[in-house]
């Protein structure tokens, strides 16, 4: 297997209002960065039934080889409910348990880990024992590790997040985890954000963190200082995969183009999350003249 760059954790199928779209931030991280031309796998486990089949013919249609989707004998296939208050403001049910609980440090994921230029993972697929340890395993056994923080209530741990905080050289949350991560350890996130962002990084010994703000854009510090940009001002369709594409992209230029301006890498990122919020589900093709038309414009 020609891996170059590993995602783990859940994958699952999003009940949207309009029907239902495969979802889950590690295996839309990978179809983004497959889209970019890096040899992407995913590892993750399905149940055996009709939509892991589906899971898999997807994956191989996106490129992937699909030998890192293992199949669960009695768990199902991963599937979480999700509602909007509004297009932007997506709210999730996820059901418990499913077969990401049960991935397995396997010789073929162990061996992807150690392959790819970068292995990203997060903390819900960390919810249960058995991942949990697939994960840290990977951790161990990776070159770069990008933490995608991905807190989802009620599967929230304190050690689970500062242990991948430390594993990690790159780190992607929202504000509103940063303000999660500032609650415990007593820092004063409301009056500052990119005050807090140093502190988090200085702590945890950060390469790049990067801070979403929704609507606003982005912060990104990286050895060389902090740059920000505010975001596109685009008509939502539904922002689910939208930070998932965004991540990609941001992976994509820092580690696999080597692009040094970083301020450009983030204009970038902002643009390919915006498009994606404009269109249905979160691995829709990308649209690359959209997205550096939309550059223009800012």
């Amino acid at each position: 297997m020609n891996c170059d760059f590993l995602t783990i954790g859940e994958v699952v199928w999003d009940e949207l209002p309009d029907g239902p779209a495969l979802g889950g931030a590690p295996i839309n991280v990978a179809f983004h960065v497959r889209q970019l031309g890096v040899n992407a796998e995913v590892a993750t486990s399905v149940g055996d039934d009709q939509r892991g089949l589906e899971v898999k013919r997807m994956a191989a249609a996106a490129g992937m080889s699909g030998g890192l989707i293992q199949t669960h004998a009695t768990l199902p296939t991963g599937q979480v409910k999700i509602s909007f208050t509004d297009p932007t403001t997506p709210s999730y049910e996820i059901v418990s348990p499913s077969a990401w609980d049960e991935i397995s440090a396997s010789e073929q994921i162990m061996q992807a880990a150690a392959d790819a230029r970068c292995a990203v993972f997060g903390t819900l697929a960390q919810r249960s024992h058995t991942s949990r340890e697939t994960v840290r395993r990977v951790l161990d056994a990776a070159q770069y590790r990008v933490f995608d923080v991905n807190l989802r209530a009620p599967f929230i741990d304190r050690e689970t997040v500062e242990h991948g905080l430390a594993a990690a050289e790159m780190v992607k949350l929202n504000h509103e985890e940063l303000d999660v991560i500032a609650d415990w350890n007593g820092w004063d996130s409301e009056t500052d954000i990119c005050a807090t962002a140093n502190k988090l990084r200085d702590q945890f010994s950060i390469e790049y963190l990067c801070i979403t703000i929704g609507a606003e854009g982005a912060i990104l510090i990286d050895p060389e200082g902090m740059s920000r940009h505010q975001g596109y001002r685009v008509e939502a369709t539904d922002a689910v995969g939208a930070g998932d594409a965004f991540l990609a992209s941001l992976i994509h230029s820092l580690l696999y183009e080597r692009r040094g301006d970083v301020a450009e890498v983030l204009r970038l990122a902002n643009a390919t999350g915006a498009f994606v919020a404009t269109q249905h589900g979160a691995t829709p093709s990308l649209d690359r003249n959209f997205i550096h038309k939309l550059m223009s414009t800012y």
